[in-house]
């Protein structure tokens, strides 16, 4: 392993300083990379700052500008993407599209669950899943970012009051069903000979590995994909009591069991991480809530031989091995690690007291110990 770019501080978050110190001193590719992260994490402000940084960073920030169209779930974002499609000179310009599940300034909407995202009706999800459809009309799509929305479920607003349920939003059920459109298009681009979609991005994955997943057309995407970027969201809420009138099978709708929050992570492996194996040259991930040890992410069987790019935020280190897996990837030139603390002693109850494994705590010379 020939580590030419390590980064321990983080890049600009949404809303965070964009003083970039040296930034004379990062590659090409890193800087590329810096702004689609950005762009992913629709923090617009910043990135139209970075611009204005340097000249580099200007052409990359146009460039990508450019090259990117944006769904979201409105008539007026649907209808731009159809003229888009519909003219060949714009359609072979777009390279990478951003999907975004909800529309903008989602927060301020009261949002009916069972619904497709937003106040639209299944009128409006139909042309929605219509358009993520006709993707293939667009001839240089290799790039796709999926944005769910952070929050999975929350409290009602006022559970007395009959008034739209507020910031209920994204429970399973929905998100399957957006994981299931977006990937048959995808597979479908696949399927057209000298087409390929090389990188997806997800934004806000629930910690639940979603039935979609198992589907071939799920496989058969993330099997040729050359970049991976999962930023996974772990909101979940206690048990909700139906409010008057309401169907008793409702009030259980936006609760996770604990046993599947604890699979995640090698369910993860085996669906969204395996497949990629032979092809993946970029991966990042990372979560809301710290992890790697408690809840467990064992990598142990997994191995990328053209692994060249690496990135982990907020993943914790406590097992000797983490390192070893790490150091096993000899094609690897940069190593990006983003607030992963080093931990040695451990205090936990409950079900995750079965995820740490103690006598793999040796990172340190200084015996570890739970507290």
């Amino acid at each position: 392993m020939d580590l030419r770019n390590i980064l321990t501080p983080s890049y600009p978050i949404q809303g965070g300083s964009l003083a970039w110190k040296g930034h004379q001193r990062l590659t090409k590719e890193t800087k590329i990379q810096v702004c689609e992260i950005l762009q992913a994490r629709d923090d617009m402000d910043s990135l139209h700052s970075l611009a204005a940084v340097s000249k580099e960073f200007y052409t990359i920030a146009t460039g990508l500008f450019q090259q990117t169209v944006t769904l979201e779930p409105t008539d007026t974002s649907i209808r731009h993407l159809k003229i888009c499609m519909e003219n060949p000179g714009l359609a072979r310009r777009v390279r990478r599209i951003v999907i975004k599940s909800v529309p903008p300034a989602f927060d301020a909407l009261g949002v009916w669950p069972y619904r497709f995202p937003g106040q639209h009706g299944d009128e409006h999800a139909q042309d929605w899943e219509a358009v993520v459809a006709d993707l293939h009309r667009l001839p240089a799509l290799e790039s796709v970012v999926l944005t769910f929305t952070t929050l999975c479920a929350d409290q009602r607003d006022d559970p007395d009051e009959e008034q739209p349920v507020t910031y209920i939003c994204e429970p399973p059920e929905v998100r399957n069903w957006i994981l299931e459109v977006v990937f048959d298009a995808l597979a479908a681009i696949n399927d057209i000979p000298g087409r390929r979609i090389v990188s997806f991005t997800v934004m806000n994955l629930q910690n639940k590995i979603h039935e979609a997943a198992s589907l071939p057309a799920f496989t058969s995407v993330i099997s040729r994909l050359r970049e991976l970027r999962v930023e996974v969201v772990t909101e979940v809420i206690p048990h909700l009591g139906s409010r008057p009138g309401e169907e008793e099978d409702k009030k259980e709708y936006w609760e996770l069991d604990m046993q599947i929050r604890l699979n995640f992570w090698a369910d993860f492996n085996t669906f969204w991480l395996a497949p990629a194996q032979a092809t993946l040259q970029r991966l990042s991930v990372s979560c809301l809530d710290p992890f790697g040890v408690v809840p467990r992410w064992d990598l142990s069987a997994l191995h990328f031989p053209r692994l060249q790019h690496l990135e982990l935020e907020r993943f914790t280190f406590s097992y000797r091995s983490q390192v070893e897996w790490i150091a096993a990837h000899k094609m690897l030139r940069t190593l990006w690690l983003h607030g992963c603390p080093i931990v040695q002693q451990w205090r936990t109850r409950g079900e995750y007291e079965s995820e740490l494994d103690v006598g793999a705590l040796v990172l340190h010379s200084v015996q570890p110990r739970t507290l």
